[in-house]
C-alpha cells in the first residue's frame, strides 16, 4: 500500500510508512434449520490498489475434531485474480447435525511468487448457529384481553438439548401459556438445572418477559424454561410474536405464540342535540398523550357510523401530559327530523386508542299554528236557521189579543 504526503516547512526530510499484515477479521455468523442445509455468500474486499491473485481454502474445525463436514466451500482451488479495490463473493454452505455451535475459517491467501504481497492471508472466521423450528404439528399457544387491560401469566418451553435431527412426531419442543405452571406428565420430575440460556422477544412494545426459572426434566433429559408473561394493550391488535432462546453451547430455539387484544369498552359516549336542519353542532374533547411528549394521531369515524357526523382535525399531535390537551371537535348536521343518528369516533395513536359512542339527536317537527286574516264565512245553513219571521210572530200577537 502507498500514500504521498505533502509537508509545508522549511525544512527537508523522508517520511517512510510500512503496513501490517491483516490480522483475524470479524466472525461471520450463520444460521440454519437443524437437520437443513443453507448457502450463502461471503464478501472480500481487495483493499489494494493493485490486483492480486488468490486462493480460498475452508478450514473445518468439525471435520478434524468429529470428522463432520458441517461447512463446504462451494468453489474449487483455482487461482482467482481480484481486480483493485475489487469484490470477490465466496460461497459456502452450511448443515447443522447437533444443537452445538459449529466453527470453521475460511482463508483467502496472496499467491504471487517474487511479489511483495506474496503470501497475505485474511482469515474469516466462520460460526454456525442451529436452530431447532417447532414442527408443521406445533399449535401456537395464545395470550389475549381486552385493549387497555392488563393480562399476567406463565409462558413455559420445553427443549431438548440433546437434539440431533427434527422429528415430525417430536413433542419435546413447545410451548405453553397457562394461569399456573403446566403438571409433568406421570413419573417425570423437574430438578433445578445449572444450564445457561438466553432469552428475547421479538416485539417488546406489548409485552413483558421474566425469567423465573430452569430446570431439567428427568427421566426424559429435557430442560423447562418458564416465565412470567404480561400483555397490556393500549388498542385492539392480533399478531405472532416469536421467542428466542440461545443456549451457551450455540443452539438457538424460536417458539412462536400469539398475542390478541379485542377492543376495549368504549371510554365515554356523546350526545349532540342539533340546533336545526343542515345546521352544524359541534362538541369538542380534549386528550393528551400518554408520555411526557407529543406524539402523532389519527381520528376516524367507524365503518357504520351515520353519514350527519364528521369529526375534525382527522390527524395531528396529542399534546404531552400536564397540558391541557389537543381539540377534536364532532360535528352533526342532520338532514331529516324525528330521527337519532349514531356513530363512533375512533382516536389512534401508534400504541394506544380511544373510542366514544355518540348519539346525534335532531329537532323534534311540531304543526305551524296561525291567525287567520279573513273572517271565515257562514255557512247557508246556519245563516237561514239565523232568519226570524216576522209574520208567524204578528199572527201569534193577534190570537193572544181577540177574546
Amino acid at each position: 500500500e502507498g500514500a504521498e504526503a505533502v509537508v509545508s516547512t522549511q525544512s527537508t526530510g523522508t517520511i517512510q510508512g510500512q503496513g501490517t499484515r491483516p490480522t483475524v477479521m470479524s466472525p461471520v455468523v450463520v444460521s440454519c434449520g437443524l437437520g437443513e442445509a443453507m448457502q450463502t455468500l461471503l464478501s472480500f474486499k481487495n483493499p489494494l490498489n493493485q490486483p492480486i491473485q488468490v486462493k480460498c481454502k475452508l478450514l473445518d474445525r468439525n471435520k478434524v475434531d468429529k470428522n463432520e463436514d458441517l461447512f463446504e466451500l462451494l468453489m474449487g482451488d483455482d487461482v482467482i485474480t481480484v481486480a483493485a479495490r475489487g469484490i470477490l463473493e465466496i460461497p459456502f454452505s452450511f448443515r447443522p447435525l447437533e444443537m452445538v455451535q459449529a466453527s470453521a475459517h475460511i482463508i483467502v491467501e496472496v499467491v504471487e511468487e517474487g511479489s511483495r504481497v506474496d503470501g497475505i492471508k485474511w482469515q474469516f472466521p466462520l460460526k454456525g448457529m442451529p436452530v431447532y423450528n417447532v414442527s408443521k404439528s406445533y399449535q401456537q399457544p395464545v395470550i389475549g384481553c381486552k385493549a387497555k387491560e392488563r393480562r399476567e401469566c406463565f409462558l413455559e418451553v420445553i427443549l431438548d438439548p440433546a437434539a440431533t435431527q427434527p422429528s415430525p412426531s417430536q413433542e419435546y419442543s413447545e410451548a405453553t401459556i397457562t394461569e399456573t405452571p403446566v403438571e409433568l406428565a406421570s413419573g417425570w420430575q423437574r430438578q433445578r438445572s445449572e444450564r445457561e440460556f438466553s432469552y428475547s422477544l421479538d416485539d417488546n412494545s406489548l409485552l413483558s418477559l421474566q425469567h423465573c426459572s430452569t430446570s431439567q426434566i428427568t427421566p426424559p433429559g429435557l430442560i423447562i424454561l418458564t416465565f412470567n408473561l404480561v400483555f397490556s394493550p393500549g388498542k385492539p391488535t392480533k399478531k405472532t410474536v416469536n421467542l428466542t432462546v440461545d443456549s451457551a453451547e450455540g443452539g438457538r430455539w424460536v417458539f412462536p405464540f400469539t398475542i390478541a387484544a379485542t377492543p376495549a369498552t368504549p371510554d365515554d359516549s356523546l350526545v349532540i342535540r342539533a340546533s336545526g336542519l343542515h345546521k352544524d353542532s359541534v362538541v369538542g374533547i380534549r386528550l393528551n398523550s400518554l408520555t411526557n411528549s407529543s406524539v402523532a394521531y389519527r381520528a376516524h369515524l367507524e365503518q357504520g357510523s351515520d353519514p350527519d357526523f364528521r369529526v375534525f382535525p382527522e390527524a395531528g399531535q396529542l399534546l404531552p401530559l400536564g397540558t391541557e390537551g389537543t381539540l377534536l371537535c364532532v360535528a352533526y348536521k342532520p338532514t331529516l327530523y324525528g330521527k337519532t343518528h349514531n356513530a363512533k369516533l375512533i382516536v389512534q395513536t401508534a400504541d394506544n386508542e380511544w373510542s366514544y359512542v355518540i348519539q346525534g339527536q335532531s329537532p323534534s317537527f311540531s304543526v305551524p299554528v296561525g291567525v287567520a286574516t279573513t273572517p271565515l264565512r257562514q255557512s247557508t245553513t246556519a245563516s237561514a236557521s239565523a232568519k226570524k219571521n216576522f209574520i208567524r210572530q204578528n199572527m201569534k200577537k193577534i190570537a193572544q189579543k181577540t177574546p
